[in-house]
């Protein structure tokens, strides 16, 4: 029974880690994508 526990903490502790780590690639991500799209709306503006 212990290690059963144990197991379920290290997977719960990974599933966590895991999810953490996707939620903070998606930011940067999103950051990303906004960077370029505030250069293109200055690109648009410098054109005019």
């Amino acid at each position: 029974m212990r290690i059963f526990c144990l197991i379920f903490i290290i997977f719960y502790l990974y599933i966590k880690h895991f999810i953490f780590s996707m939620r903070l690639s998606v930011v940067s991500l999103e950051k990303k994508r906004y960077k370029s799209k505030r250069a293109e709306t200055h690109r648009v503006h410098l054109g005019k």
